[in-house]
């Protein structure tokens, strides 16, 4: 069970600030479901293919899961490992358990033991929810042997299949309304951070500020009731919870999920099912874009959401040559998000990522080197009414993420640009060392620790090469005897055996004799990245 002294909550002033202004509700989530459930329950909730449930039937349906996971022995404050996709039986999932008080933790599917084990443990998980018929990866027989290395795991759960030694939930018959938990600033759901230091940190999003962090985007994206709102990125990451599932679902919008971005499969959906909103990386867009459907599928879209890197001038004037609609914006599992409404002026549009959801965000700037404030360039400080105030259970590395008055220090470097009197943000590099693969996160201290465990390595560096459709990927650099220098193929049998996710292999490798430093000792990584960009 989730022990609540283990992450440092909301100062009780602060609450009471954010609740006057209206900011935070006095529902949980799976209370607010049914609130909206009751304004519009024929209106269609959930798209998933040919799947389809109305706000009626998916709060009817989360009620069964939801007395499923009751009857299985599971109660308010356990944590629920997740490995699932884009389905409606997902969407059943997450609120089912938010309305008996199981607290859902957001894996991702190509985690491994190395990550899962760690992170079951740091949350005391009771329970791995997997999905059964997931192509190509047997998610159960992983979610069976996670449970041998992590001792509060003991149950093993599944959707959309039946599995010996598991639990199906998708399949719970109907049960009456249930509202065990009722605090509405209890942890409601738990994201996973990218990290620097090892493998994720838990990240406690409540009920109530996770609910206005969906409520807040959906009002600045311009979601009303009957908006057709697509997600093809991962439904139970941070950006698919807020700005998909609870931005919809907050003001009686449709979701409409797809599986993957795949080409055919996202103009198929465009198209069929008439979207009108869709958030997705910068770097996947072209692939579409370039496709001679594209401009006939997208005729329903008003907005355009991308993020990470910045939008190339190019691209984005042939799409507005197209017709669509674009809108950067910027976020965090953590919490803050930046954006802007789909009328602001091209300017904004074009160059920024926009402003923050809230009136209450408040950011800082400081020089990365000094702490000391800064005015229009510095690394981002933020705090507000949903980014969070601690990691679950890590206190040393809480000591070093905030600062002592609460500002959560992101890493981020940026730059603040006035537009049209709006004070907007330009994000221009990290300042942890982090590289950003197809917008996932890949620590280089933790694969650099596990490369110098091969035979014969002394010492690794892992530098981010630039790539044209996933933004960046991983080379590393070995210090290492030419007669015991790994190939990629031993690097990834390596990091398989680990059970390290496949996202974090480097695709690159590079001998040398010794890592440059800098004159404080720590590896020049910029040299290195330029080494790599004098070679062919």
């Amino acid at each position: 069970m989730v022990d609540t002294t283990l992450y440092p909550g909301f100062p009780p002033e602060v609450v009471a600030d954010y609740r006057a202004k209206g900011y935070w509700g006095t529902r949980t989530i799976g209370a607010e479901l049914r609130a909206i459930a009751a304004l519009h329950p024929a209106v269609e909730a959930v798209v998933d293919g040919e799947r389809r449930l109305t706000y009626l039937e998916l709060d009817e349906r989360t009620d069964a899961v939801a007395q499923r996971l009751l009857d299985l022995g599971l109660r308010a404050g356990d944590a629920v490992l997740l490995q699932v996709g884009n389905t409606v039986e997902t969407v059943e999932a997450l609120y089912g358990m938010t309305k008996m008080g199981a607290i859902p933790v957001c894996s991702l599917i190509p985690f491994g033991h190395h990550e899962l084990d760690a992170i079951g443990q740091i949350v005391g998980a009771r329970a791995h929810l997997v999905q059964a018929d997931l192509p190509g990866r047997d998610l159960v027989a992983l979610a069976h042997e996670v449970r041998e290395a992590v001792p509060s795991i003991e149950l093993v759960l599944t959707i959309r299949g039946d599995r010996p030694g598991a639990h199906r939930i998708d399949d719970a018959p109907a049960a009456a309304p249930v509202s065990v938990v009722t605090d509405p600033d209890a942890i409601g759901v738990m994201q996973l951070s990218g990290g620097t230091t090892g493998t994720p940190k838990a990240i406690p999003r409540l009920h109530a500020e996770y609910w206005y962090n969906g409520l807040a985007t959906a009002e600045r994206y311009g979601y009303t009731v009957g908006s057709r709102v697509a997600q093809f990125m991962p439904v139970v990451h941070n950006l698919g919870v807020h700005s998909a599932v609870f931005a919809a679902h907050s003001v009686g919008a449709t979701l409409i999920l797809g599986a993957t971005w795949e080409p055919e499969l996202v103009l198929d959906t465009l198209e069929r099912e008439h979207v009108e909103y869709v958030g997705t990386l910068t770097t996947l867009i072209p692939a579409v874009a370039d496709d001679p459907r594209f401009e006939r599928a997208s005729a329903s879209l008003k907005r355009l959401g991308l993020a990470i890197p910045a939008v190339p001038i190019e691209l984005f004037e042939s799409l507005t040559a197209k017709g669509v609609t674009v809108c950067q914006f910027y976020g965090m599992s953590e919490g803050l998000v930046c954006s802007m409404p789909t009328d602001a002026p091209v300017a904004m549009r074009r160059d920024t990522v926009g402003f923050p959801l809230s009136p209450d965000d408040e950011l800082r700037l400081v020089d990365p080197e000094t702490g000391e404030s800064a005015a229009e360039y510095g690394e981002l400080c933020v705090r507000g009414p949903y980014t969070l105030r601690g990691y679950y259970n890590a206190a040393d590395h809480n000591a070093t993420a905030f600062t002592p008055d609460g500002y959560y220090r992101t890493g981020d470097l940026v730059r603040f640009i006035d537009v049209a009197g709006q004070r907007c943000l330009k994000i221009e590099g990290r300042c942890k060392d982090l590289i950003s693969r197809g917008g996932e996160k890949i620590n280089a201290g933790e694969i650099e620790a596990l490369l110098t465990q091969m035979p014969g390595v002394q010492a690794a560096a892992l530098v981010a090469v630039p790539d044209p459709r996933l933004g960046e990927r991983a080379c590393a650099f070995l210090v290492v005897d030419e007669t015991q220098m790994p190939d990629l193929e031993d690097v990834r049998t390596f990091l398989n055996d680990l059970g390290v996710a496949r996202y974090k292999w480097p695709e690159r490798l590079e001998r040398i004799d010794t890592l440059p430093t800098t004159p404080v000792g720590k590896v020049a990584k910029k040299q290195l990245r330029d080494l790599l960009a004098t070679t062919v």
